[in-house]
């Protein structure tokens, strides 16, 4: 277990970001309250340049500003905004502020109103939520952050697995990193990160920088940060809301709104939300959650950039936590600073980048249709106490309008890029006195020497400089026995499964004792051309005899999922090709309690294959495959435990067997395999791969499968089934997911049991794969049939619905399911299967119960467990 700075991050939910550069004059000071007590995190907007900065700890500011006249705003939570002119010149100015504190009053009519006036103030707020989000278009904006760690202590179980050359953080030390960053944003969903310099005393030699997901993270939005957002389109499912009071500010009233969850059980938020009358936009939001012992308080200010859009300018977030005896805190603090901003359907200010994207042809129905929709929004936002009904109908309203006003030709959505800027890294120590809005406490500078030379180490230079470490060779003996890579060059590497892990090694009554181990070489051609070849070699003990297998994949259109495979077999193979057992449980099974569930036999095969994307969301495959198969007895009865027991035939029970159903034969089929999502959206990975992100969309897929009569086959047999399957987020935090098929034979009359469909299932009671839409109570082989047949399954999975209502069990992270499957055949064969479980426990497995029901009558039941192989 390696720990680096970058999973430190990961852990914690860090980003980064950027602050203006260059600064003629500067403005400095304190924000104090009546009592004279320092404001920390008090937000300061200057609104000339659209820029905001957070004050220290200690309340103190510090703002480089160009010579000219500025209207600075200062505010914090629970304190009246305060606005302040101020001429800047080349001299330092220093500026004191003194905040009141706000009385937020509850008026009689509000009071005595019929309907809770904060459910009216957020029905309002969350609409135009949803306009205000809509309306953006792009932006630009200089970011600066910073960022304390300090962890208290470190459990002994992750002293004993670091390794001794592995640098862990001081306990008790104070860590700190400052970035400043470039964000740049275009709508839907494309972010580019240019950083310009980073400056850490974080113990670790690996210096890639983070991205700025906290940016990313719009309050508007369904979720934040994980858990439902309070202004999201579905914020009353989850939250309650109270009207604390009105306080008058800047001749505007701002209504204070506490929230806390409807429910004990799931990932929410508590805290206040900031409201402005007339335009109903937020100024303000405090947001505090706990989860699995550890607790993350938001603090963020927002401001009307342009007088258009509610934008974050400072971002305040500490966590702190017991993680199985790792005590840790954090603190981050963030300031922004708006250089353009660019809105849908209006003239673009003085300050915005003119806009450059195309737009697609719209017809006339179209139009129509949003000019229909725009003036049923116009109308519903004219209103001041909408309904809820009134309120769902128009951010249904508002989606439908965004789609109508989709710019993107082909679906693809971008994440965020991460890129230098071409003076990565070359600042010094005036360059962050410069930059930084917010003076560094009495621990961080502390530390600031040390900052200083640990950033050195941080490589310099330009934005993409020849990367000279793709051509070091590496190497790596021992990854051949336990697993990893042996061998590696740029874009070429060699590697291997091990003899362990990755279903190699295994032990069957058939074959005994058999080492495997598979290896596998992988190169990028060019940049749209890739090459794999996996070999696997094996030996059987018990047989005494050589086998394997070996494949080739040619990526030859990454951009359209284009590929081409060919493989070959000379190994004993399971009955259920398409689904096979997994070979490391079934060993533990049979070693220590004399049950193999596997059964095998003896294939000579090659299949060929061609994939290929027709239109965004058509794949389609066609494959050919030819195999001879000969049947094989147990080898060996040889276990650790119950040595007079012995194994079953390796000869598996089947409820439509004949006698005629299992036998050594030869076959050849043709395949066909289409699969359709509808219109999905997508993003390509780093090597330019295409994959799809969509959700709540169904893929249909139909599978047509002929016998050929070449070669001595046997079996002339037509199959064809269609299928359709589903992931449908319910509520943002809950999950549904479902697949259903069903198929059928002509011809089947010599058609085998390799051939024959075989339901899904997972039977072995433990394992490494979860028992999500499979059975976990149906024997292997039994069911499968050469007949009509029809499957399905459904899992619901929710944050909370049994064992999450129990007090001491309610903020643990794990997650609980129900589900049900269904199996039917020509045949009469009702079977079905009802469970209950419990996933993700301690991020490694999860365990399931079940029961079973065959043509309506209870026949059993059962328990599942599996486990998260690394």
């Amino acid at each position: 277990m390696r720990i680096t700075r970058n999973t430190t991050y990961a852990l914690l939910s860090i980003a980064a970001a950027v602050f203006s550069l260059k600064a003629n004059g500067q403005v400095l000071g304190k924000v104090s309250n009546s009592k004279g007590e320092p404001i920390p995190f008090a937000s300061v907007y200057i609104k000339e340049i659209m820029q905001g900065a957070p004050t220290s700890e200690k309340g103190s500011y510090i703002l480089k500003l160009k010579p000219g006249s500025y209207n600075i705003n200062f505010q914090a939570i629970g304190y009246k905004p305060q606005n302040r002119s101020i001429q800047v010149d080349d001299k330092a100015v220093t500026l004191n502020v003194t905040l009141e504190d706000a009385t937020y009053e509850l008026k009689e009519v509000v009071v005595s109103s019929k309907d809770n006036p904060a459910d009216r103030i957020m029905r309002k707020a969350i609409t135009n939520g949803q306009i205000f989000k809509s309306k953006l278009s792009s932006y630009t904006s200089d970011v600066y952050f910073k960022t304390n760690l300090k962890i208290t202590k470190f459990s002994k179980i992750v002293k004993w697995l670091v390794p001794k050359e592995q640098k862990l953080p001081v306990e008790g030390k104070t860590y700190t990193m400052e970035i400043v960053n470039k964000l740049s944003y275009k709508t839907p969903n494309q972010y580019t990160q240019k950083t310009i310099s980073m400056r850490t005393n974080f113990p670790d030699d690996d210096f890639s920088i983070p991205g700025l997901s906290i940016y990313r993270n719009n309050i508007y939005n369904e979720t934040f940060f994980g858990a439902a957002s309070p202004l999201g389109r579905s914020a009353f499912t989850f939250y309650k809301f109270q009207l604390v009071g009105s306080s008058q500010q800047n001749g505007n009233t701002t209504y204070k709104i506490a929230f806390s969850p409807r429910k004990s059980v799931g990932s929410y938020y508590s805290g206040t939300l900031y409201i402005v009358d007339n335009v109903y936009n937020i100024t303000n939001a405090e947001l505090t959650t706990t989860n699995t012992g550890i607790k993350y308080v938001f603090s963020i200010s927002y401001e009307m950039i342009n007088g258009t859009i509610p934008m974050p300018t400072t971002i305040s977030s500490k966590m702190s936590g017991n993680i199985m005896g790792n005590i840790f805190g954090f603190a981050m603090t963030s300031s922004a600073k708006y250089t353009s901003v660019e809105t849908k359907g209006a003239a673009a200010p003085k300050v915005v980048a003119a806009a450059t994207k195309k737009t697609k042809k719209i017809s006339k129905k179209e139009v129509q249709k949003r000019e229909t929709i725009e003036k049923k929004i116009e109308e519903l936002s004219s209103k001041d106490n909408l309904s809820m009904k009134e309120m769902r109908q128009m951010t249904a309203l508002i989606e439908k309008k965004e789609e109508l006003d989709d710019t993107l030709t082909n679906l693809e959505e971008s994440s965020m890029k991460v890129v230098k800027d071409s003076l990565f890294n070359t600042q010094d120590s005036t360059f962050w006195n410069q930059v930084r809005p917010i003076p560094l406490s009495d621990e961080e500078i502390k530390y600031s020497h040390e900052s200083d030379s640990i950033s050195a180490k941080i490589p310099k230079g330009v934005a993409a400089p020849v990367d000279t470490t793709k051509n070091k060779v590496k190497w790596s003996a021992s990854s051949a026995l336990i697993g990893g890579t042996i061998y590696q060059k740029g874009s070429t590497s060699v590697g291997a499964t091990g003899f362990v892990f990755g279903n190699s090694s295994y032990f069957t009554p058939v074959d005994g004792f058999t080492l495997a181990n598979k290896f596998e070489f992988q190169t990028m051609l060019d940049t749209n051309h890739r090459l794999n070849i996996a070999v696997k070699p094996m030996y059987s003990f018990a047989r005494k005899t050589a086998m394997g297998n070996a494949g080739l994949r040619y990526d030859f259109s990454p951009r359209h999922k284009g590929y081409f495979t060919v493989t070959g077999s000379i190994a004993t193979t399971d009955l259920n090709p398409e689904r096979p057992i997994d070979k490391l449980p079934n060993t533990v099974a049979a070693l220590f309690f004399k049950e193999s569930y596997l059964k095998t036999i003896d294939t000579k095969g090659i299949s060929a294959a061609v994939s290929y994307e027709v239109a965004n969301g058509l794949n389609v495959k066609l494959g050919s495959t030819f195999n001879s198969y000969t049947l094989l007895d147990n080898q060996t009865n040889f276990s650790f435990l119950y040595k007079n027991a012995v194994y079953d035939s390796n000869k598996p029970s089947n409820l439509f067997d004949d006698g005629s159903s299992l036998s050594s034969y030869r076959q050849a089929s043709l395949l066909l395999n289409v699969s359709y999502t509808p219109s999905p959206r997508y993003k390509y990975d780093y090597r330019g791969y295409k994959y799809y992100t969509s959700a709540n969309k169904p893929t249909f897929n139909l599978k047509v499968k002929q016998g050929v009569g070449a070669y001595q086959s046997v079996s002339h047999h037509t199959q064809l089934e269609l299928g359709v399957q589903q992931h449908v987020s319910v509520h943002m935090i809950n999950n549904l997911r479902y697949t259903a098929k069903a198929g059928t034979f002509f011809n089947s009359g010599n058609l085998q049991l390799t051939d024959y469909y075989h339901p899904n299932t997972v039977y072995i009671p433990f394992g490494f794969t979860t028992s999500e839409n499979a059975f976990i109570l149906m024997p292997y082989y039994k069911y499968a049939t050469p007949k009509s047949y029809a499957e399905g399954h459904a899992t619901y999975e929710a944050q909370g619905l049994l064992l999450k209502y129990l007090p001491f069990l309610s903020k643990k992270m794990f997650t609980e399911n129900v589900s049900v499957g269904g199996y039917v055949t020509k045949r009469n064969v009702c079977y079905t299967e009802v469970g209950y479980g419990v996933g993700n426990i301690l991020m490694m497995g999860g365990v399931s119960v079940a029961a079973s029901f065959e043509n309506g009558k209870y026949s059993g039941w059962g328990i599942k467990g599996y486990i998260n192989l690394p």
